[in-house]
């Protein structure tokens, strides 16, 4: 985490474009959102190493014990998905999850492959690929949209991909891309999968009726709207 932030402080000061005040303020606007993403991606670490006992089988604890030897949030954003995807079979909300991230999530995989420290390896690599691979869909196609409208109760991170995840980021900007308090969004597929201790976590795919993104949010702190 120290060597991602040195990045971009080192990019953000030799930008003579930005001011000094303006510089301080992303600076401390950075350090603030990376210090939430560990923070996560701790708890995380806890839910996957509770969870994988109650939920999966043998072969996906093979397979995440094999993606445990990476400590990266990549890595740990790679294991939830494979944790939430082993519910497909009884649960028809993680149908669209797993068409929309599918692809995503072996592109991220791909990244593990030129990580600067713990690069893993080509075998272990071969491995997860082919297991999220066979991962199909009980239905090749998503389901109807449920053009469902709703509310934010606070301002909420877009992402690409829900639970841990780097967060979508504005075109050309290191900022990321949130809805802003009381804006109205359309949910378009919804996601309800189990946690530890069998708690509902509660995902929606939407598009911003303000400006069209879309992208996950966390359900949690919105409301739908009559």
């Amino acid at each position: 985490m120290n060597k991602i932030v040195t990045i971009l402080i080192l990019s953000l000061s030799f930008s003579g474009l930005v001011a000094e005040d303006v510089l301080t303020e992303e600076i401390h606007s950075l350090n603030k959102e990376i210090t939430l993403l560990d923070e996560e991606i701790q708890e995380l670490e806890k839910t996957v190493d509770g969870y994988t006992n109650i939920i999966v089988s043998d072969s996906d604890n093979n397979i995440l014990e094999t993606l445990k030897k990476y400590k990266n949030p990549i890595a740990s954003l790679i294991k939830e998905w494979i944790i939430i995807s082993s519910q497909l079979e009884y649960n028809d909300s993680i149908n669209n999850f797993v068409i929309l991230s599918k692809y995503q999530i072996k592109s991220y995989l791909e990244r593990l492959l030129f990580n600067e420290k713990n690069v893993i390896s080509i075998e272990d690599y071969n491995k997860i690929k082919e297991y999220i691979e066979a991962i199909n869909p009980t239905l090749e196609e998503l389901g109807e949209p449920l053009n469902q409208q709703y509310s934010t109760k606070k301002g909420l991170y877009l992402r690409s991909i829900p639970i841990i995840s780097t967060v979508t980021l504005k075109k050309g900007k290191k900022k990321p891309l949130t809805v802003p308090k009381n804006r109205t969004f359309k949910l378009l597929h919804s996601l309800t999968y189990s946690s530890v201790e069998n708690k509902k976590n509660h995902w929606g795919y939407i598009v911003v009726n303000s400006n069209g993104y879309k992208g996950w949010i966390n359900l949690k702190n919105t409301h739908k709207i009559k």
